[in-house]
């Protein structure tokens, strides 16, 4: 099956954000962000499961676009009505070859928010 795309909040400089949920993850399926700047590219994953910690586990990039993908994915463990922060990026390891991050669940029944944040160049 094709991945869920995430919706890209566009930090703006000197602005203020509202924080909000995100996007309900897609565990079956894996989620993507399309048009990548991983080195701009920051996420906050939510989980709101009672009991169960799970991982969300950003996939390294496909050659050739990605030169550092041999270090492998980037796996992190949430703990149950935890948030975790995870970025920048680089994109030699994490850049797929049609310019996208792949991003996955793992665990019993994960469930959650996702946020994918872009962030400036400059103020």
């Amino acid at each position: 099956m094709a991945r869920t795309a995430i919706t890209v909040r566009r930090f703006q400089p000197n602005g203020a954000h509202t924080e909000d949920f995100g996007d309900a993850i897609d565990a079956a399926n894996g989620m993507r962000v399309a048009r990548a700047e991983p080195e701009r590219t920051v996420i906050r994953y939510t989980n709101d499961h009672a009991s169960n910690a799970f991982s969300i586990v950003v996939r390294a990039g496909d050659k050739p676009a990605a030169q550092a993908a041999g270090q492998g994915d980037l796996t992190v463990s949430v703990p149950a009505q935890g948030t975790r922060w995870l970025g920048p990026f680089d994109s030699g390891r994490f850049m797929q070859s049609d310019g996208s991050m792949e991003i996955d669940f793992t665990g019993t029944s994960p469930q959650g928010g996702i946020t994918v944040f872009h962030l400036p160049k400059n103020t």
